[in-house]
């Protein structure tokens, strides 16, 4: 797969979910959401990286795989509960949009390198292309959701139960990577059956 083709595919969701969130309004800070949304694209080429130097050990060994997609959930909340876990963002909405749209961005470029990673060497095709698709939008859509439960933690002042929801969406969205390490994609793609009802339930908390 043409690399430009994997960047399009995991940037289509990203502009779906800020568009449905903030497309149409005037109330937001369209300056700060954007600063966050590149500031998740560093953030999530990080964690890829990372992440697929072990899978690429642990690939073989099932106990090791669950062990990373328990782990990693646990990294990628702490990570952004560390970012935005400042005095300028007590009680203020913006936590919410700003972690939201910093989740957008690292949920697009972990869905990135995952897919470049899996269809690296063969030509998809257009069945291909919307399992790849369904799975981009799995990432951004579990990403986003755990970015908005840091931010109303932050918003909110209860840290620690919504970053325990955090790291528990998260944990959810990573158990269908293990068909990814398996190398069967389209399983870890029906992931998106169960991460659009809990983010339609929290999208709520961005108006």
């Amino acid at each position: 797969m043409d690399f430009s083709i994997a960047t399009i595919i995991s940037i289509i969701p990203v502009g779906v979910l800020l568009y449905d969130a903030f497309g149409k309004r005037e109330d937001v800070n369209d300056r700060g959401i954007f600063v966050y949304l590149i500031t998740g694209f560093f953030a999530g080429i990080i964690i890829s990286i990372f992440f697929l130097l072990l899978v690429s050990s642990a690939r073989n060994y099932l106990d090791l795989s669950l062990f990373l997609v328990i782990l990693f959930p646990f990294f990628t909340e702490l990570f952004k509960f560390i970012i935005f876990n400042r005095r300028k963002y007590i009680n203020k909405k913006e936590a919410v949009h700003y972690s939201f749209s910093f989740g957008n961005g690292m949920g697009a470029m972990f869905s990135l390198s995952l897919i470049y990673y899996y269809a690296r060497g063969f030509s998809p095709s257009i069945f291909d292309y919307l399992v790849f698709l369904s799975f981009s939008f799995l990432y951004v859509f579990s990403f986003s959701s755990s970015g908005i439960l840091i931010g109303k933690g932050i918003f909110e002042i209860k840290r620690r139960y919504n970053l325990i929801n955090a790291i528990m969406v998260e944990m959810l969205a990573f158990l269908f990577l293990l068909p990814y390490m398996w190398s069967m994609i389209i399983y870890s793609s029906m992931g998106i059956l169960i991460m659009v009802p809990i983010y339609m339930f929290l999208r709520k908390e961005l108006k």
